[in-house]
């Protein structure tokens, strides 16, 4: 059965027309989930309400963000209406017409997963984390399991465990600041209903995982930092982003541009292909006479002499040439 992944779009778009990739990517956990399904899937889209499933080269411009429900995520942007619902349901049944030869890997809200479940009859949730920084780190680590060299199953089995520890924290009454003068005093829960900004933005900030978000800050400290482009995006330099001292993990987007720089535009196939021509290359050692155990203790010496760019981990090499040894 064909796999297919869709992935939600990003209410952080660019402002200008381009494709689908381009549009969204300034959102980390966009750009991380983007990564691994371009990664990992043969066949993957993007959904909106207006445009159903888009593939990741259409091109389109920038839009006004609609939701199944406004209320819940507090997000900039309209509701739905049931007809709009169904107008999308069908917009986007009639992409699938062999919907019963499709498995639907879902990496979308539980909202859209519900509703997309009533016209397939094969579907996979994939629940994202509460944080969005949290569920770029997840995704950056699935992928970085398909380069370590486990299979795309135990990657999907792991994007379906679903852990946050973040709903143990609790957030208190606290004063916020934003760099044009406001200032609150309240939860991240109170900002979000007056200014209608993304809540779960504003929590990361609550809660020191992230420094701003939408020019709001707790440290008033950092207000001297940030500084507006011209499309309204706030923005601080990448020196100060890193002092959360909250979070567990480094920079998330400095690890997701090694990590691009990493894959080089390959596929997971591309990248098992790879390793199936460098099986081939230590069987031909033995077969020319070669002691095996001999040629697996020099196995990374004659991968980069035979491979000079293959850009696999020291992890992949591990395992490829180990598993090599036991079969040989």
């Amino acid at each position: 059965m064909k796999k297919i992944g869709v992935i939600l779009c990003s209410q952080t778009k660019k402002d200008y027309e381009c494709d689908v990739r381009q549009m969204y990517n300034d959102s980390v956990s966009f750009r991380a989930r983007r990564i691994f399904m371009d990664f990992a899937y043969d066949e993957w889209y993007v959904n909106t309400s207006k445009y159903g499933f888009m593939e990741p080269s259409f091109v389109l411009e920038p839009y006004d963000s609609w939701y199944l429900s406004a209320s819940n995520t507090r997000n900039k942007g309209n509701e739905l209406t049931e007809e709009m619902v169904n107008s999308w349901l069908d917009r986007v049944s009639n992409q699938f017409p062999n919907k019963n030869e499709i498995e639907l890997h879902c990496h979308l809200s539980k909202l859209y997963y519900d509703k997309l479940k009533t016209i397939f009859p094969n579907i996979v949730y994939y629940k994202p984390q509460k944080v969005f920084a949290k569920t770029a780190w997840k995704y950056y680590d699935a992928t970085m399991m398909l380069l370590n060299g486990h299979t795309l199953n135990d990657t999907l089995d792991y994007l379906a465990t679903h852990v946050d520890n973040t709903e143990t924290r609790s957030e208190k009454l606290q004063t916020w600041y934003h760099v044009d003068g406001m200032v609150e005093y309240g939860k991240s829960s109170d900002i979000s209903k007056k200014y209608h900004i993304n809540d779960l933005n504003l929590w990361s900030v609550a809660m020191g995982d992230i420094l701003q978000t939408q020019g709001w800050v707790i440290d008033e400290s950092i207000l001297q930092h940030i500084t507006k482009t011209e499309s309204g995006r706030y923005m601080l330099p990448r020196g100060i982003a890193k002092k959360n001292n909250n979070m567990e993990r480094g920079d998330i987007v400095e690890h997701l541009d090694k990590l691009e720089a990493l894959i080089n535009g390959r596929h997971y196939y591309d990248v098992l292909n790879q390793i199936d021509d460098i099986r081939d290359m230590l069987n031909e050692y033995v077969s020319n006479g070669a002691w095996d155990l001999s040629v697996y203790e020099n196995s990374w010496d004659l991968i980069n002499k035979h491979f000079p760019n293959h850009n696999l981990t020291d992890d992949m090499l591990e395992c490829v040439t180990y598993e090599w040894l036991e079969n040989s």
